[in-house]
């Protein structure tokens, strides 16, 4: 970790915690967060960059029930050291016929995906700020593409990996993390948090289990009860519909919804207008809400580069 990025934590936290006196009153039920994630791997000298999203619900002011997910990407280069005994047995026929003084390190790609649920322990004993400490307890997946970059590597990955030069693995990883939240208002705060976690990915290559540091900040919202103290509620109610495959059509999906037959209706009345049970209805489809992750990895002009002219970024297709 960069001493930059560490100094801008420390930083963080203590600004936000000198401010902050008398205890938290105003605590809504649920809470969304989004943010920058960095996650550090030293023993492979792999960094990747991403982003992080959790959802909870605040079930006591000192206990959340939640999920996380994170996605991150970075790369790095595998060295003899890094692999497990059998690997290394495998490599060593060849090592006689390098040339003196071949140094082997192969570049690679690495995306890594984390999925997480569980407790989250809150301490709101001061009006500006939350402390926070949770168990890091989730499933790792991790896809990797080695880059080698020169036909003698070429022909030693060959011979470990095969034809294929792309690995995924999925594991599961335990660990501890927290972090602090300065709460600006009851429905908005700034995040920032830190994990460690112990996992053994690739098992049959690499040489043992690695701990990462996984390092976020971001912004924190909160929803529900009383909203800004206006007497306005809002909840999410989750909804199992019919299933049929017309109801990805939006004004047939209010009809499930509504308990009627899946069936498109006729427009006008827009939803927007008129649309669940009678009541003006905006409506974002999953293929929509999908997009979002693309977006945010690649950014908009990027984004927009991918398909069409009239159709851009990136596109779902369902094949029956």
């Amino acid at each position: 970790m960069r001493p930059r990025t560490l100094s801008v934590v420390l930083l963080f936290v203590l600004l936000t915690t000198l401010t902050c006196f008398s205890q938290q009153t105003d605590i809504r039920q649920f809470s969304a967060f989004g943010g920058y994630s960095y996650l550090s791997t030293p023993s492979l000298n792999l960094t990747q960059r991403g982003f992080d999203g959790d959802f909870g619900v605040n079930v006591r002011s000192w206990l959340t029930l939640g999920g996380d997910f994170s996605y991150a990407a970075g790369h790095s280069s595998l060295v003899p050291k890094d692999l497990n005994a059998a690997t290394q047995a495998k490599l060593a026929p060849f090592l006689p016929f390098l040339p003196p003084g071949y140094v082997i390190s192969v570049p690679y790609n690495s995306a890594t995906y984390t999925y997480e649920a569980g407790p989250q322990f809150n301490y709101r004993g001061m009006k500006k700020v939350t402390l926070f400490v949770r168990p890091a307890l989730g499933a790792l997946h991790a896809n990797v593409t080695v880059k080698p970059g020169d036909p003698i590597a070429k022909l030693l990955v060959g011979g470990l990996l095969g034809t294929n030069p792309t690995r995924s693995d999925t594991v599961v990883f335990y660990g501890f993390g927290g972090g602090a939240t300065w709460e600006i208002t009851p429905n908005f705060g700034l995040r920032a948090a830190a994990d460690v976690v112990h996992y053994n990915f690739f098992s049959n290559l690499l040489n043992g289990g690695r701990n990462s540091v996984r390092l976020t900040v971001g912004t924190k919202f909160s929803f529900g009860k009383n909203i800004l103290g206006s007497g306005f509620d809002l909840e999410i109610v989750l909804k199992l519909g019919a299933g049929a495959f017309v109801c990805g059509e939006e004004t047939a999906l209010m009809q499930s919804i509504e308990g009627k037959r899946g069936m498109p209706r006729p427009r006008p009345p827009f939803p927007a207008v008129q649309g669940l049970f009678g009541m003006p209805t905006v409506i974002n489809n999953v293929e929509t809400l999908a997009c979002v992750p693309a977006l945010m990895e690649m950014g908009g002009d990027a984004f927009a580069a991918v398909g069409t002219a009239k159709s851009k970024g990136t596109k779902v297709f369902a094949l029956s």
